[in-house]
């Protein structure tokens, strides 16, 4: 049945979570980083973190260059656009169907290893540490992820993010 498929795969819907309690966890332009989350089986004990990839910038002249990355969605409606459009990165039948999955988008430019905050000639925040262990607190605070010996997680990323995932 339809039911027992959603409840032993997970729901399959991503949600936004903005990171508003973490108050270093910060894209470029100084607001509130967030990731998306789907929920996997209720009997599962293993994640996915993924980071994505995207620009990488260090100083006034790479980041006017492009270097800068894009940030989060701000309007409610663009938030669930970009949730609807995370629909088909995992299938029913992916081997990561039965793990939790947070998405963490790449809003730092810093390949998630900055922590510095703005500097003079630049306006700009690079967070990129502090939102990843603002991910991590919160996954652990609202899911769990941690609290038994067997949980397990898979760290990675793509192009700038899978950088900052081997670190």
């Amino acid at each position: 049945s339809s039911s027992a498929s959603a409840s032993s795969h997970g729901s399959f819907h991503w949600k936004a979570r903005f990171l508003d309690d973490y108050p270093l966890a910060l894209c470029n332009d100084g607001s509130a980083s967030a990731y998306y989350y789907r929920t996997g089986p209720s009997e599962s004990r293993e994640w996915t973190v993924f980071l994505e990839g995207g620009a990488w910038c260090w100083d006034v002249a790479s980041c006017a260059a492009g270097g800068s990355s894009v940030g989060f969605p701000s309007s409610a409606e663009d938030v669930d656009a970009w949730a609807d459009g995370l629909q088909g990165l995992i299938s029913r039948h992916s081997p990561l169907a039965h793990t939790h999955f947070a998405f963490v988008r790449s809003c730092s430019a810093d390949a998630f290893m900055g922590d510095a905050g703005p500097s003079p000639g630049l306006v700009m925040q690079f967070r990129g540490r502090r939102i990843l262990e603002a991910v991590f607190a919160d996954l652990r605070q609202r899911e769990g992820l941690g609290d038994q010996w067997l949980d397990r997680v898979l760290f990675s990323g793509c192009g700038s993010g899978a950088r900052g995932a081997m670190l």
